[in-house]
């Protein structure tokens, strides 16, 4: 299976159904991105990933996916009607919102095909703009923590070159809401931090050094 990942050169998937795209499912950057992220640890370079989807008859064309993920994005994420749908839906709205971001982080992670743009975009759209802000902080703090939480996690990774005035912006955020559910919390016995974001390589978690062996028959 590993001399096979070496020479893999293409990760691609036809989506199944027109109801759910890029950013709808995590499942798609865990298989998808994956195979990509499996191909790189053993051969040190990624595989080519290609999507392509059954929205329109008679359109079999095989896109970029650093386009598709673009696309889906800003139809939905992006798109103020779909927000305004969202909302109707109160707490679980907001929830969509907070995985779908969620979902691009990991796209970020496993493909390294996320623009700068879009993640400036997620914080323009539901940081810096005051009435989104609001929606997501009254109707699901835990969805606002989550999204300033990975937006936090993207620029401490490397996978999104945030601007200066970007970041300041997330994790103003970040305190305000951590706040929130402070007071939401009430006492806490023990030790307990919001909001903190550590990363770990693998060479610091001893358990992630064993290599594969391959036994004798």
């Amino acid at each position: 299976y590993a001399d096979n990942l070496k020479r893999l050169d293409v990760s691609y998937m036809r989506q199944y159904s027109p109801e759910y795209d890029l950013v709808d499912c995590g499942c798609y950057t865990g298989f998808l991105g994956g195979m990509s992220v499996a191909a790189k640890a053993v051969s040190g370079k990624r595989a080519k990933i290609y999507w392509a989807d059954t929205n329109a008859q008679g359109d079999l064309s095989v896109r970029d996916l650093k386009d598709d993920i673009a696309t889906s994005v800003r139809a939905k994420l992006f798109s103020k009607n779909w927000i305004e749908n969202q909302k109707d839906h109160g707490y679980k709205g907001a929830g969509g919102v907070s995985s779908r971001v969620n979902n691009l982080f990991k796209w970020s992670a496993t493909s390294g095909q996320v623009s700068k743009q879009l993640f400036d975009d997620v914080v323009r759209t539901y940081i810096m703009d005051e009435e989104n802000y609001r929606w997501l902080r009254e109707e699901n703090p835990y969805a606002l923590e989550e999204i300033t939480r990975r937006l936090l996690e993207a620029a401490s990774r490397a996978l999104w070159d945030a601007d200066e005035e970007m970041l300041d912006h997330v994790q103003s955020a970040a305190l305000e809401i951590e706040g929130d559910m402070e007071e939401i919390m009430g006492d806490v016995d023990g030790e307990f931090q919001g909001s903190k974001v550590e990363v770990l390589t693998a060479g610091e978690v001893e358990k992630w050094s064993l290599g594969w062996k391959i036994g004798d028959r």
